[in-house]
């Protein structure tokens, strides 16, 4: 995503992304949504990726969604 994106229109592609995928029967476990949003947020927020990733194995789609809410991003 872009760098200046506002959070809400980078989290509205990702969604978009879902979206697809599922019309196209491509499944995405928990896990890979949760990639595919990390890695899909901008540069902009390296340091909060970084936080959040940092000494984990694996990560949930809702770990990164709480994530976000907490950090009022």
């Amino acid at each position: 995503m872009a760098k200046g994106s506002s959070l809400e229109d980078q989290i509205d592609e990702f969604n978009k992304v879902c979206d697809t995928l599922e019309i196209i029967d491509e499944d995405l476990d928990n896990e890979g949504k949760a990639l595919l949003l990390v890695s899909s947020l901008s540069s902009s927020y390296s340091n909060f990726i970084d936080a959040l990733m940092y000494g984990r194995q694996t990560l949930s789609l809702d770990e990164v969604k709480a994530a976000i809410n907490t950090r009022g991003l």
